[in-house]
């Protein structure tokens, strides 16, 4: 029994494992609130409940960051 599959191009491969915030080109303000929660608790940023504005989540990762 033999398997095939389809190669796999390195653009796929960076496309399917890349985080929203591996990309220089994109501000911190052009992601979403849901994205921005997300990396403030990669960054162990307390307090991001859903009551955190999106301005306060920027200013708050940019500190960290």
């Amino acid at each position: 029994m033999s398997i095939t599959t389809s190669p796999t191009t390195a653009s796929e491969v960076m496309e399917s494992s890349a985080s929203p915030f591996d990309s220089a080109e994109k501000r911190l303000e052009d992601h979403t609130v849901k994205e921005l929660r997300e990396l403030a608790s990669q960054l162990g940023i307390r307090g991001r409940s859903k009551l955190m504005h999106k301005e306060e989540l920027v200013s708050v990762i940019r500190r960290r960051w």
